[in-house]
């Protein structure tokens, strides 16, 4: 066996490779070799003896496994049900009436709506909404028809300053620009729910501006700023999938490239992907969601093109910089739970679970929000619970397809397929260990974190990128020990103190 991703020609181990995460299989007959890249970038090629058959049936066999076609074929299935213990656990952690609560709602401004109950309106947002107080169900489902997919807006976070963060997809503009009576109401009623400062709502689109407009020729686009009195509209420049996923390939590619040519323009590679720029354009929107939230205790609206992907991101980043609840280790899966797996990001999709095909619908933009989040972790260590091992955990759990968590696109096919019943929960393994997740450095704080966020700040993830490499891991290993072991001392001096504590002063 040989394998790119460490170095080195040959190894005497190699790490399992849960079937899931394969998404490229290349066989070469007269070379007799099998390549297998996979979503966690490894790069394996498995050299077979010459003229041995091995390799094609290898490859049949594989290739069956690997690639199903359907949902209900993936490894989770299998996993759901041999797994006897604990089948529960991980998927009762979030509670949408229990996260709502502690928004303070329902209240006076904002009621839960029933109208999506059963996903019989909008197949990918939650059966529960919330939305304001004084806009009935009826009037909902007008703007369901001029939003894609009927992806209205609803809140996404509510601060205890009444400034709201809500969230939708794009408008049925087009190039006449048309408008919705009852688009126009609902936004309206958005920014009269914040009693601090009802006077502004910042509409804030994440594409680049040209982006916008070209979808208005398709008939989509961007709101007509005419029928959104005291609204203020700007663009974030946050460019699409496609852009996503080649600046995560050019980064890979730089990564794996160990030939000596690649030494000297290495971080020229890494920079000329833009996948850097890329994490610096969405970490600069979210903290202009937080400013204005805290700031200017202003309500934010955000949409994108469909609202499940850079809408997705920028919605829960800024609740991580303003709301420390979701810098704990719950917290932070109760928001997963909530603006991605609940609002509708297309995990089947954009990882192209089972499928042998390689889509260009495929990118990796909850990679990029592990990211980001590790660069909030990387600039304040001490303002997080849990630590980079738990950001890794968790990607490779969505590369797996070992757990129903990160496996359908929609919340209607979690419903309608059974997930919680029939897989388990990613975080049931997170939560069985627990402790090695925690931030031995965290200090609790109750204040928003605003990082210093510039090209000089953000730096490349070497923990993911690397994360397979050889060098790297023997060296995060001995780290990682050595930072345990000293807690450990520290722990045990503490004990020490509290059993014989220091005598009083005469």
């Amino acid at each position: 066996v040989s394998t790119q991703s460490t170095g080195k020609t040959e190894v005497d181990e190699v790490d399992e490779i849960p079937v899931g995460s394969i998404h490229k299989l290349d066989k070469n007959i007269s070379s007799c070799t099998l390549e297998i890249s996979t979503k966690d970038f490894r790069q394996l090629i498995f050299i077979f003896p010459s003229k041995n058959q091995s390799v094609q049936k290898v490859h049949e066999t594989v290739s069956m496994v690997a690639f199903p076609g359907e949902i209900k074929s993936l490894f989770a299935f299998v996993h759901g049900a041999v797994e006897k213990s604990d089948l529960d656990l991980g998927w009762n952690i979030y509670d949408p009436l229990k996260e709502f609560k502690r928004m303070g709602i329902p209240n006076s401004r904002w009621r839960i709506s029933q109208v999506n109950v059963g996903y019989g309106w909008c197949e990918s947002y939650p059966d529960l909404l919330i939305v304001p107080e004084s806009f009935s169900d009826e009037k909902l489902k007008e703007v369901a028809h001029f939003r894609s997919k009927g992806r209205i807006p609803a809140l996404s976070y509510l601060h205890s300053n009444s400034a709201s963060i809500t969230r939708a997809s794009q408008p049925h503009v087009g190039i006449s620009d048309q408008r919705c009576k009852a688009d126009e109401e609902l936004l309206g009623a958005i920014r009269a729910t914040n009693y601090q400062n009802s006077q502004t709502l910042y509409l804030l689109d994440a594409r680049p501006a040209a982006a916008a407009y070209g979808n208005k020729v398709k008939g989509a686009g961007y709101e007509n700023m005419e029928g959104y009195p005291n609204c203020h509209f700007d663009f974030l420049n946050i460019p699409n999938i496609h852009a996503v996923r080649g600046a995560l390939q050019q980064v890979v590619e730089a990564c794996n490239d160990y030939s000596p040519g690649n030494e000297s323009s290495w971080l020229s590679s890494v920079e000329s992907s833009k996948w850097l720029e890329q994490i610096r354009f969405i970490l600069r929107g979210s903290e202009r969601i937080s400013r204005i939230i805290i700031e200017k205790q202003a309500s934010v609206f955000v949409h994108c093109s469909d609202g499940w992907d850079r809408t997705s991101q920028l919605c829960s980043i800024s609740q991580i910089m303003i709301d420390p609840y979701f810098r704990t280790f719950t917290g932070f899966i109760v928001l997963i739970e909530k603006d991605w797996c609940d609002f509708g990001h297309q995990f089947y999709t954009r990882l192209g679970h089972g499928e042998k095909n390689l889509s260009d619908q495929r990118a990796p933009i909850f990679l990029q929000f592990l990211d980001c989040v590790w660069q909030l972790m990387n600039l304040l260590p001490s303002a997080f619970e849990f630590n980079e091992d738990f950001l890794l955990e968790i990607w490779l759990q969505l590369t797996s397809c070992r757990y129903g968590t990160f496996l359908v696109d929609k919340a209607k096919e979690r419903s309608e397929m059974k997930i919680r019943e029939k897989t388990i929960s990613a975080w049931q393994p997170l939560l069985r260990q627990k402790n090695r997740f925690i931030n031995h450095f965290y200090q609790e704080s109750k204040a928003p974190i605003f990082p210093f966020i510039s090209g000089k700040s953000v730096e490349l993830w070497k923990s993911c990128y690397f994360y397979w490499h050889d060098w790297f891991r023997n060296r995060r290993k001995i780290a990682n020990s050595k930072i345990d072991d000293l807690f450990a001392e520290l722990a045990a001096l503490r004990k020490q103190v509290q059993q014989h504590p220091a005598p009083s002063p005469k």
